[in-house]
């Protein structure tokens, strides 16, 4: 028990032979200790040496580890415990036997290695309580030799150091709990030739060369022991130290900063402020347990685990550390509390006031893919914080809880306030206050101290006697260390209490400006904050953020650029993230058209730079690019691969009164003089012919680009989403490319004004360009090439070559700028643009909502939502859509779906209603007759695998206007329907409909009501059988004789096995000598039988026998009756019989699979019903067809 206060160390060195010098062979022995009484039959221990440092073999067991040893974990008091704790012990009492101590033997064992040999062996021991005169000690690398002094008020410790190197911590010490265990700043690195650095921290002295180094540790107070720990270096230590007491005036106590050092050594049992060494093979696991008691719950507990093996530079994986709920480690090993990688080299967990419980608390290491080497420590940390401006030491790693709290004495007048002082050494760290409670999550008020801020303080006013106040620190992103202490203020000192309101993590941020360069760095997982103001105008352009590192070799993926809008969330998390770097370059873009849902207000953007593994040192800058152009004005312009930028040319008045060129040579040449490029004949394209436009104005856009590769797609009155053609592909040799828009003066003269947009989206590498727009007249042939049918995965032809491009990468994986972290109730969703999601494995993204007007419900309804992730899983997302807004458990109580679907094709999935479906749904529920606003809600949910989505909600209008081209998309087994009103009934309607993309089975076309599969139709195209290449034409011949009566023309478009993406222009026209209206395409040809008597249609009478009898003695009797029927009407018409797979493929939305479906492909969904029709005398006349129409 004498011993209880010194550092008892071990050496061992090799002995020369006679006449022969020592060699050094690192491994010859190794040097064992065991602290059981004997030595185990395997002789196995973690106290040992089994490299050599200096030539010596060292094993120390120090202050802290011999007083656990002689004393006992949990026999008698512990450590003569004070408070009634088992695991505090008084520190006036460590220089003394007790009765509770017993002698400990112990064994030293050396082993040799392959060769045998001589050595010398050595036990000395330092006492740990010191004084004025000099106390000499060693200590090697790994290892920990205390000192200490009591009864003084002002101290300061010197060391003398003779050879090797090392470093000094003092530290207030209270309880055993505060005694330090590990290297952490404030410390002096000592010795020479280390790698502290030597002398670095040494003072000069005037008369040449430096006076020793120093430590002093201020105003101790009663009960507080001045502690001072050496900490080995690289190299054994010879030292000798003193204490002093000096004057307050002459006392300066280090606080943050210092080095970091490495790893220690020791042994013991889990017990708090013990060393433990073990190991572990691979993929096996080691337990411990720790026995608390009720008297533990005033303290927090922090298990850290270290990985020894290799030396201290190994993997963050190469561990796990799992603390497990209850009195057992369940039967699965499964826990929440769990550390599977090491910050700042350390496994980490807790226990504070949240899982404490009484009796053993157990937590496990696990080793990975080999088998490891480790330590493990477990600090005890007093919440209590005194009254009297104590300091406890404290510590708190990433994710992690740690609780502090202040009792307010129940004689305190109220009205007061308390302020919480942290010194910080090292690390970062929130702190989180509150009233009577202990905070369990980051929420205002709340403050952040820095890596670089030592010193910080945090107040609660206007406190009642006997209250409990709490501190709650959170780790940040590195391990923290500190002392905390309170402060009592009282009613008239002023105090002031953080906000209870959001506060983001961009208060910090730097300002950015447009097109000035900035430079920034970042450590190791650290983050820097930019920021950037736009107002409402600069947000009508489009914008785009840059960064490129500055290192000498560019490492692929070394940070990642996220983007918050008008502040950082706590959480950082953003859909909106640039992980990889193109051409060097980390690009983040905001077109025009993703601005338009938060615009009309002044708005900030901020970007969150994160460094990787490594620092990097970088420089930012940001563009604004015009987003409206006019002609004759050059627009520049940068698109990364996967952004979109958009340009707009207004079809308004000034550009009808400004075409001063009669010809397209005129405008190419004034268009190339501007961008600075010639008019050679190579730059021309093959154009295809559409007809005479002379007279009408055409636009030429030229463009001139320098570097990159890109593609260009224009499209008339709204922003292009999806590359689908027609558009431009400009390969990296290509820099010159022109195209001409024709006859756009058609489109003159209306109120709101038109417009052509041009989207650009970047492909491979970030392009730069530069863009003209020409007005012209005279002939125009449009130079876009001819479409193509793709999905939007797939590999295009370019169009200015026959060798296939690769534009994968461009699709729907990039278009949009709005995200939703779902962290929100709900998220808001903005009619026609994209919004970012994700949800985990069998999670539900938390309800999107978006309204309507009750005006917009005479319109059709298409969401879609893409999968991100780059597998293509079919059954990965789930959507149902609801009328109305709440929880996704009230949304299924009130009531239900409109739509759903667990089936995706080329990782789309979409519901979709058409206009005549949504208005008889929702307004069954709703008074549409008045004006007003309804909402619907949105759930997308997970399957097996987490997905990364977007969502788009696409309004398509129900009416057209004559020859003005809309855009629509139909997805599988919906309908979209279109019409022209007011045409006259003498007049005839073409439907130009142009499917650029997906799949879409049929086009219909009836008068005054919408067609269906169940209706009698003036014309029915199957459009798999139309050339996808080019428009199909549709025409609705006119619906009588009397020219003053007007009529509606209605379309029904009828959605494939992909989501069709498709152009559709109407045209009324008159049947004149030169005109006639055609009735290709039909699918049974001829007149409507339910318009004409079947007698009329030329079908004997005793066809009808057959169709009867197949309706009454089943379905398969019906349909080869009606198939017949068909053969024989053809065949009189001298037109190709159809064969019964052709008759099933009509009729196949009702049938489970369709006959050509390929194998594993599944059916399409089933028709949804037909709206009641709208003409009188409708529903009359279809029964009187005897359903005979398919």
């Amino acid at each position: 028990a004498t011993h209880s206060a010194t550092n008892l160390r071990f050496e061992a060195q090799l002995r020369a032979e006679i006449g022969s010098e020592v060699e050094d062979v690192p491994d010859a022995i190794s040097l064992l200790v065991y602290t059981g009484g004997e030595v185990p039959q395997d002789r196995h221990t973690e106290l040992r040496a089994t490299q050599a440092t200096d030539g010596i073999w060292s094993v120390m067991l120090n202050e802290v580890e011999l007083y656990f040893l002689i004393h006992g974990a949990h026999g008698g008091d512990g450590y003569n415990g004070t408070s009634g704790s088992a695991h505090r012990r008084s520190l006036a009492s460590s220089g003394s036997a007790t009765a509770a101590a017993a002698a400990v033997e112990l064994h030293v064992a050396v082993k040799c290695g392959p060769d045998p040999r001589r050595f010398q062996l050595l036990a000395s021991v330092s006492p740990s309580r010191i004084d004025a005169a000099l106390t000499h000690a060693e200590v090697c690398p790994g290892q920990i030799v205390y000192f200490h002094a009591a009864h003084l008020a002002d101290v300061r410790f010197t060391a003398i150091v003779h050879k090797g190197d090392g470093a000094l911590l003092a530290r207030h010490v209270a309880s055993s709990s505060d005694i330090p265990l590990k290297l952490q700043p404030p410390y002096v690195p000592i010795g020479e030739g280390g790698a502290h650095g030597g002398g670095g921290h040494r003072r000069a002295l005037a008369s040449g060369g430096y006076d020793d180094p120093t430590v002093d540790l201020c105003h101790l107070h009663d009960g507080e022991e001045a502690y001072l720990a050496v900490f080995g270096g690289d190299h054994c230590m010879e030292l000798e130290v003193k204490v002093e007491s000096i004057a307050h005036a002459d006392c300066h106590e280090q606080h943050g900063g210092g080095e970091h050092a490495g790893s220690e050594t020791g042994a013991g049992v889990i017990d708090p402020g013990h060393f433990v060494y073990g190991s572990c093979d691979a993929l096996s696991w080691v337990d411990y347990s720790l026995l608390l008691d009720a008297s533990d719950s005033d303290y927090n507990f922090l298990i850290e685990v270290t990985d020894l093996s290799n030396g201290r530079s190994t993997s963050d994986d190469a561990l796990s550390l799992h603390l497990f709920d209850g009195a057992e480690i369940p039967m699965d090993r499964f826990t929440e509390q769990r550390a599977e990688r090491a910050v700042d080299g350390i496994y980490s967990v807790a226990i504070n006031l949240h899982n404490f419980h009484e009796g053993a608390s157990y937590f496990g290491i696990r080793c990975g893919a080999a088998a490891r080497r480790f330590r493990v420590v477990v600090h005890r940390m007093d919440a209590i914080v005194p009254p009297d401006g104590g300091k406890h030491h404290g510590e708190v790693c990433p994710g992690v809880w740690v609780y502090h709290f202040y009792d307010v004495p129940a004689t305190a007048s109220g009205g007061g306030g308390v302020t919480f002082h942290v010194e910080k050494h090292e690390g970062d760290v929130d702190l989180v206050t509150r009233h009577g409670q202990a905070p369990v999550k980051l929420v205002p008020p709340f403050k952040y101290m820095g890596a670089d801020e030592y010193e910080g303080s945090i107040s609660l006013c206007n406190i009642k006697p006997g209250e409990r106040l709490y501190l709650g620190m959170l780790g940040g992103d590195h391990c923290a260390s500190y002392e905390v202490f309170a402060t009592p203020l009282n009613a008239s000192t002023p105090c002031e209490e953080p906000l209870h309101a959001p506060l983001h993590a961009g208060a910090q941020a730097q300002a950015l400006i447009v097109d000035k360069i900035a430079f920034g760095s970042c450590n190791a997982y650290a983050w820097q904050d930019w920021s950037i103001a736009l107002d409402a105008h600069e947000m009508q352009d489009n914008f785009i953020f840059e960064l490129q590192t500055r290192s000498s070799a560019l490492r692929l993926n070394g940070l990642s650029v996220s983007l918050f809008i008008d502040e950082i969330p706590l959480s950082r998390v953003s859909e909106i993230v640039a992980h990889t770097a193109h051409d060097g370059i980390y690009a983040i873009s905001l077109s025009s058209h993703d601005f338009e849902p938060i615009a009309g207000q002044n708005r900030r953007l901020f970007f969150g730079v994160k460094c990787g593994s490594l620092p990097v040192r970088y420089q930012v800058v940001t563009h604004l690019m015009h987003s409206e152009i006019h002609a004759e004005e050059i627009a520049h312009g940068e698109a990364c691969p996967g952004d979109w930028i958009y340009h707009s040319i207004a079809l308004d008045e000034h550009l009808a009164h400004m075409t001063p060129y009669s010809s397209l040579v005129a405008a190419r040449s004034a268009a190339n003089a501007r961008l600075g490029v010639g008019t050679s004949s190579s730059h021309r394209r093959r154009m295809v012919s559409t007809g005479d436009t002379s007279s009408s104005t055409h636009l030429l856009v030229v463009v001139e680009k320098v570097v990159g590769s890109m593609a260009i797609r224009p499209e008339f009155n709204q922003a292009p989403l999806v590359l689908v053609p027609p558009y431009k592909y400009m390969h990296e040799e290509e820099g010159h490319s022109e195209l001409t828009i024709c006859n756009v003066s058609r489109f003159f003269n209306h109120d709101p004004v038109f417009k052509y947009h041009l989207g650009i989206v970047g492909s491979k590498h970030c392009a730069h360009y530069g863009l003209t727009v020409e007005p012209f007249t005279g002939d125009c042939h449009h130079g876009m090439p001819a479409a193509h049918r793709r999905t939007r995965s797939r590999s295009l032809a370019s169009s200015s070559s026959e060798s296939a491009e690769d534009t994968s990468h461009i699709g729907p994986d990039k278009h949009g700028a709005l995200y939703c972290s779902g962290a929100e109730n709900a998220c808001a969703l903005s009619i026609r643009h994209y919004t970012y999601g994700s949800c985990t494995e069998l999670a539900r993204h938390v309800p999107f909502t978006f309204e309507l007007t009750r005006e917009q419900l005479n319109s059709n309804l298409v969401v879609v939502v893409a999968d991100l992730n780059d597998a293509d899983y079919s059954s990965s997302l789930s959507l149902t859509l609801y009328h109305g807004s709440g929880t996704h458990e009230a949304l299924v109580d009130s009531a239900m779906p409109l739509a759903s679907t667990q089936a995706g094709r080329a990782r789309l999935f979409s519901v979709g209603l058409d206009a005549f479906t949504l208005q008889s749904k929702v307004c069954n529920r709703a008074n549409c007759s008045q004006a007003g606003v309804e909402t619907f809600s949105l759930v997308v949910g997970c399957a097996a695998t987490p997905v990364r989505f977007s969502v788009l909600v696409e309004v398509v209008d129900l009416p057209l206007e004559p020859e003005v081209p809309v855009h629509g998309e139909v997805c599988p087994g919906s309908w979209m329907y279109h019409k022209l009103p007011g045409v006259a009934r003498g007049e005839a309607v073409r439907f130009t409909l142009h499917v650029h993309e997906g799949n879409a089975y049929y086009a219909m076309v009836r008068w005054d009501a919408p067609p269906s599969f169940a209706s009698c139709n003036k014309n029915e195209v199957e459009l798999s059988e139309v050339d996808s290449s080019a428009p199909a034409s549709i025409e609705l011949c006119p619906a009588g004789d009397s020219a003053d009566d007007a009529a509606d023309a209605y379309i029904g478009i009828f959605g494939g096995l992909s989501c069709a993406i498709y152009t559709l222009e109407a045209t009324a026209f008159e049947l004149d000598s030169g005109a006639t209206c055609a009735s290709s395409h039909t699918v049974i040809g001829g007149p409507c039988l339910g318009e004409t008597s079947l007698k009329s249609e030329g079908i004997p009478a005793g066809s009808i026998v057959p169709i009867f009898l197949g309706a009454f003695f089943g379905g398969s009797v019906l349909v080869f009756a009606v198939w017949a029927m068909i053969v024989s009407r053809r065949a009189e018409e001298g037109r190709p019989a159809r064969t019964i797979k052709n008759l099933l493929h009509f009729v196949r939305p009702q049938l489970t699979m369709p006959i050509d479906a390929p194998v594993g492909q599944s059916a399409p969904p089933s028709v949804p019903p037909s709206p009641p029709p709208s003409a009188e005398g409708e529903e009359a006349k279809l029964s009187s067809a005897g359903g005979l129409h398919i």
